[in-house]
Parts: C-alpha cells; sequence; structure tokens
C-alpha cells in the first residue's frame, strides 16, 4: 500500500516446510550436507541456515519470494551426480505444516471473554500523513473482510496513531483559535477596533500559512 513501510504480523501461524534429510541418499547422490544448505540458502533469501536438527537430518525453511509454492521445493536443484542435476526431492522427505508458535496473542474486552488474536502493525513512511495512512489501511481492511478476512473472524483497531494524531491536531487549532481570539479582543479594547482588524487578519494569514504550508 502506497505510504507504508514496514507491515507485521504477531501470533500468525506462518507456513513452513521441513525437509527431512536422508543420509543413505544424500551419499548415493554425492551430496554433502554443507552443499544442500547452500543450495537452499541461494534459492530462498528468507531460509534459516543453523535450523538444522534431528542429527543433521532436517532443516526448517520458510518459503522466500522465490517460491511461489511450497510444491516448488521439491524440484530445485541441490547439486550435481554423475553429470546429471540432483533435486531436493530425490535427497529428502518434505512436509509441509506450520512450526510451534512461540509468539501468543489474546484479545479480551471489558465484561467479554479472551479469544485468541492476530495482530497487524503497519508502519507509515517517514513525511507521510498520518491520518491519511490511517484511514486508507482501515479502508483496505474492510475491504478485505469477508474477501481475504473470513466472515468469522472480527476485526478490532488496537492502536490508531492516525486517529490520536488528528484528534492532537484539532485541540491545537482549538487552543490556537482561542488564543488569537482573546488577543483580538484584548487588543480591540485597549486599542480600538482598527488595530484589533490588523491583528486580526495578521494571526489568521500566519495561522494559515503555518497549517496549510
Amino acid at each position: 500500500m502506497p505510504g507504508t513501510r514496514n507491515v507485521a504480523t504477531i501470533g500468525a501461524v506462518q507456513s513452513t516446510v521441513s525437509v527431512l534429510l536422508s543420509p543413505a541418499r544424500l551419499s548415493a547422490h554425492g551430496i554433502a550436507l554443507d552443499e544442500l544448505r547452500r543450495a537452499l540458502q541461494a534459492h530462498s533469501q528468507v531460509v534459516h541456515a543453523g535450523a538444522i536438527v534431528a542429527d543433521d537430518r532436517a532443516i526448517a525453511v520458510q518459503a522466500g519470494d522465490y517460491l511461489a509454492r511450497p510444491e516448488e521445493l521439491g524440484d530445485l536443484v541441490v547439486g550435481m551426480h554423475a553429470g546429471r542435476p540432483v533435486y531436493l526431492q530425490a535427497v529428502a522427505d518434505i512436509e509441509y505444516g506450520a512450526p510451534e508458535s512461540t509468539h501468543y496473542v489474546s484479545y479480551a474486552q471489558a465484561g467479554g471473554g479472551i479469544a485468541p488474536a492476530v495482530t497487524l502493525e503497519v508502519a507509515k513512511k517517514p513525511g507521510e500523513n498520518a491520518v491519511e495512512i490511517a484511514d486508507a489501511v482501515l479502508e483496505r481492511v474492510a475491504q478485505l473482510q469477508g474477501v481475504l478476512i473470513p466472515a468469522g473472524v472480527d476485526v478490532h483497531v488496537t492502536r490508531n496513531y492516525g486517529a490520536t494524531a488528528n484528534e492532537k491536531a484539532n485541540k491545537l487549532i482549538q487552543k490556537l483559535v482561542f488564543a488569537s481570539l482573546s488577543v483580538i479582543v484584548l487588543v480591540a479594547l485597549t486599542m480600538g477596533r482598527r488595530e484589533a482588524f490588523v491583528v486580526g487578519a495578521a494571526v489568521v494569514l500566519t495561522l494559515a500559512a503555518t497549517l496549510f504550508a
């Protein structure tokens, strides 16, 4: 979305691919474990190096932008043997699923129960209008309800810095207007209407140039 910088989720379950390596099949195809890991890293920018478990027989991979579908992982070339390419599915079993969660998020309302939740954080780019970005994000979320967001999922806004910034800006404008009117009235009482008109015009032009520049 234009104007946004970072979008992150907390509590969401990510899909992972578990690569269960077979030492016998690796040896038969002449593929070393480090060679396999480098091949996976080359094909996926977010592969977690060092996530080898179970006696060097499993690697947890999180598919990156290069892999459009998890099924494509098995067709990756991880080396050469006897002049022929060796595919990952020839030396490993590939399982798809979700990893063990490390972050849990719950949502609760006063007088209501507690339900599992997923937090979506959207940050704006420097210099962008926080109010406009927040409104655009909320509008987009509303469009996705019932389409990408299932009908049974409730969406709640827990923090909106755009609305907070708008509220503070409105309060500041109200205080500036009150202070300006007070000055104009004081000048009118002490110096006359003409002077008050000049001061009032100067204040209005200054505020307009400052707020709408």
